[in-house]
């Protein structure tokens, strides 16, 4: 049966896509994920603040299917040339049309193998992009050695039924680290995710500077500053660790290296790593991506123009990130400790109250609407669920 495509806005850009991908995207010739939107949008509004640390904007859009990553950045940003590489012929096909509608006249198109794409190639780029079906780890080693001496590696990873700790041994293969599943197994995921890319840079003496980490659907997202600098690339390996946890009384804990018993009920640790411990976000970058967001809003505002619901969910989204990078790993999620300890769930804004008054800050976290992030341990923790002092 022949493909019915249908036309879609994805903020600047104008796509053609499959018009069965809103109901079933991953059974089609050529691949659109209408769900990864979100993703997308938060990534051309972050390239729009890489740029000024980069010498150009050369863009790589690895295994870019129909373009709709590449084409967004394009039309949202200032770039000297995008190229589109991807291996299938069908979505070749309709990325030409894309760019021809989109009007792009610094794109350049590969069809071809992205491995091969980075070992034929005789340019080094600015920024690269992959965003895989699965794992990026195939693709990271060639990519690297396509960065020029500054770059921005921007990875997105969908294998979370692996990396959130449902399958053991295919991430220790791939990523040469332990999951956990519990209730902050996904952040846990992102930290497995920038550990890696960290030690594939350093292998190639270039540290790794984490800009805007997320995660969000069935994705985590991580694009990383790299620049190369043998001391960078060792100071980059000091902040990659271990997080353990004690599934008897949710304790947990950060270090460079694996601690057997928790100090709180002396139960043996569970552990995961390894893994970044050391901060996921550039606050400045963050800043500025929020301070963008409320100056559209606002002129949206007083121009009495639509707000979108993607504007607003960004900025709350980008909110989130900013507070939470000022806390250390891991979260509590307030349902798994009631039904842990048999506790009444309180309001979160009443829980963060009470660890204020405790001493402790805390935030709301963008994984789970549960989540606390906190500098408080989990004795501290159950005393603010039951409102002791």
């Amino acid at each position: 049966m022949k493909t019915k495509f249908i036309t879609v806005n994805e903020g600047n850009a104008k796509l053609l896509v499959p018009e069965k991908a809103f109901s079933d995207p991953f059974h089609l010739p050529v691949f659109y994920n209408p769900a990864m939107g979100f993703n997308r949008k938060v990534s051309s509004l972050a390239l729009k603040f890489c740029l000024p640390m980069l010498d150009d904007s050369t863009v790589v859009d690895g295994l870019c299917a129909l373009g709709s990553r590449g084409i967004l950045y394009a039309k949202e940003n200032k770039l000297k040339r995008v190229y589109f590489v991807d291996a299938n012929p069908d979505a070749i096909k309709v990325l030409k049309k894309n760019i021809k509608l989109n009007g792009l006249k610094n794109a350049k198109v590969a069809e071809e193998d992205l491995n091969k794409f980075f070992v034929n190639s005789s340019e080094n780029f600015d920024f690269i992009e992959i965003d895989p079906f699965g794992s990026p780890v195939f693709f990271l080693q060639n990519a690297i050695r396509k960065l020029k001496k500054i770059g921005i590696l921007s990875i997105t990873a969908t294998d979370l039924a692996n990396l959130a700790g449902g399958k053991t041994i295919p991430t220790k293969k791939h990523y040469n680290a332990k999951p956990i599943r519990n209730e902050y197994s996904h952040e846990i995921a992102l930290r497995i995710l920038i550990g890696k890319i960290a030690k594939e840079l350093a292998l190639q003496d270039y540290g790794c500077q984490p800009l805007v980490s997320f995660y969000r659907g069935h994705a985590i997202k991580a694009m990383v500053l790299c620049e190369r600098n043998s001391d960078l690339a060792d100071k980059s390996l000091e902040e990659i660790g271990y997080i353990m946890h004690c599934e008897k009384c949710l304790n947990r804990k950060v270090s460079k290296r694996i601690i057997g018993k928790c100090d709180n009920c002396k139960n043996k640790f569970e552990y995961a790593g390894e893994l970044w411990i050391g901060k996921m976000q550039k606050k400045g970058l963050l800043l500025e991506m929020e301070k963008d967001l409320e100056i559209k809003l606002r002129d949206k505002v007083q121009k009495k123009g639509d707000l979108l619901p993607s504007d607003l969910e960004i900025l709350k989204f980008i909110k989130f990130l900013i507070a939470e990078n000022d806390f250390g790993p891991t979260f509590y999620d307030l349902h798994v400790l009631a039904k842990k300890f048999s506790l009444v769930v309180r309001k979160t804004d009443d829980i963060m109250l009470s660890l204020k008054m405790q001493g402790f800050d805390s935030c709301k976290v963008h994984y789970v609407s549960t989540g606390i992030k906190t500098d408080a341990g989990i004795r501290e923790m159950k005393r603010a669920m039951t409102n002791k002092k």
